[in-house]
């Protein structure tokens, strides 16, 4: 299964997609193709965040790479307007950050060895 395509072609044309380069909606249009394909298109993803991070969170991912991207919003404000320099800043950090786990999530072995350092980050 490769989405790789589909990703790339959002974050090139989010117009066409009907977004209007905020990161909100981007990640809620991205949470919705997960749902429609049953969760398997990001199944791994806050296990492979986890991993990358070192550290485990109970955010969900698309809060989580929010933070990542734009450290200086608390987390309850996440959903508030923000300036365009940090919304570009958001948005390239969630495409970076998907189309690279959908590299892992699309190699077995590399796959295979990000849920045997989840399992070892969780203390298993």
């Amino acid at each position: 299964m490769n989405d790789k395509p589909l990703i790339e072609a959002i974050r090139n044309s989010p117009g066409g997609f009907g977004l209007d380069g905020r990161y909100y909606p981007a990640a809620m249009l991205l949470l919705g193709m997960d749902l429609a394909k049953s969760g398997g298109l990001f199944r791994g993803f806050e296990e492979w965040l986890a991993v990358q991070k070192q550290e485990l969170s109970s955010f969900s991912w698309p809060k989580e790479i929010f933070r990542e991207a734009i450290p200086e919003v608390r987390p309850g404000e996440w959903r508030q307007p923000l300036s365009p320099e940090q919304e570009q800043r958001a948005m390239d950090h969630l495409f970076s950050r998907v189309l690279a786990f959908l590299d892992v999530r699309n190699d077995r072995e590399a796959l295979y060895h990000m849920y045997v350092d989840y399992r070892t980050l969780r203390g298993r």
